[in-house]
């Protein structure tokens, strides 16, 4: 799998000291549809 740069945001929590990472990149399909724009075709039961 190839590795690329990744956008992804750092902030720290200071009461609790935990880190919270955050995507800077919005996903989206191979056809440039939005990630939460995505719906599951039906899938049949057999």
């Amino acid at each position: 799998m190839a590795e690329g740069a990744v956008a992804v945001f750092d902030f720290s929590l200071p009461a609790s000291g935990m880190v919270v990472k955050l995507p800077g990149e919005r996903l989206t399909a191979t056809d440039g549809l939005p990630r939460e724009d995505f719906v599951a075709r039906e899938c049949p039961v057999y």
